[in-house]
């Protein structure tokens, strides 16, 4: 467990909220705290309103590049989706990226956290519900000065910009 002190930068937030705001003055911010801060923005999480407005204001104003370990997991991932073994663009009907994306992919060069969407607003929604869950949207970075944003839910890739 991370025993590292927690500087008051908001004297009005809550602990946990303070811990996630100091993790974001480091400038990045790694695949377990981006899942832990998921659970806390949404239901499973004890967020007062304020804060959670404050933390998605200050992700979405941001962009926070994501950690190197993150990275290198995430580009493999999207790859697997994307390219067959020989590194030919795959032709199926369930691959998520049209030429666009996989473009973007092919002179990739980094990640961020531009935002987080609640999962009920994502087009074709599975449920609608009171049950509160942030999905964070990544921004895949080109050498080209291009970009896509993309969410994953329970599996599924959806380009959202």
């Amino acid at each position: 467990m991370n025993t590292a002190k927690v500087v008051q930068l908001f004297p009005s937030c809550s602990k946990t909220t303070q811990k996630y705001l100091n993790a974001m003055k480091k400038g990045f911010l790694t695949e377990s705290e981006i899942i832990y801060l998921r659970k806390y923005l949404g239901s499973c999480g004890s967020c007062p309103e304020s804060d959670r407005k404050m933390l998605l204001n200050k992700i979405a104003n941001s962009n926070f590049p994501i950690s190197y370990d993150q990275t290198k997991k995430g580009i493999e991932w999207l790859n697997s989706f994307t390219f067959k073994k020989n590194g030919e663009p795959r032709q199926s009907k369930k691959m998520p990226f049209r030429a666009r994306e996989i473009t973007v992919l092919q002179n990739f060069v980094g990640f961020t956290l531009v935002d987080f969407i609640l999962s009920s607003d994502m087009p074709n929604a599975y449920h609608q519900s009171s049950f509160r869950q942030y999905l964070p949207i990544y921004r895949v970075h080109s050498g080209h000065g291009k970009h896509f944003d993309y969410v994953t839910n329970m599996g599924e890739i959806t380009v959202v910009g």
